[in-house]
């Protein structure tokens, strides 16, 4: 039972009788070579796109500084609101009313 992945290697190198035993080494072999050289090739597919699609320093370092900016935007905008709204309710609440809006 052991021996049968045995037998089958030996039959491919000394030559086993039927339709696919002529083919059977090299396409083991081509396989062996495309197993080898597959992740290098993504590997090099996936360098090139990087260098080709990333942004450059200075853009990045542009859109860093244009978020910054803009979250502090929002940042002081939420928090006029927050103030605003605040002040609506503490004056609602010190007439007696229920807070409107």
């Amino acid at each position: 039972m052991g021996y049968g992945l045995l037998t089958a290697l030996s039959s491919l190198l000394v030559g086993a009788s039927g339709p696919f035993s002529v083919l059977t080494l090299p396409v083991l072999v081509i396989a062996a070579v495309i197993w080898w050289t597959v992740p290098w090739a993504v590997r090099g597919f996936a360098l090139l796109a990087r260098a080709l699609l990333a942004p450059s320093d200075a853009a990045l370092a542009r859109r860093v500084e244009q978020l910054t900016v803009s979250r502090a935007a929002t940042v002081d905008a939420q928090a006029a609101e927050l103030r605003v709204s605040s002040v609506t309710c503490t004056t609602a609440h010190r007439r007696g009313s229920p807070p409107s809006g």
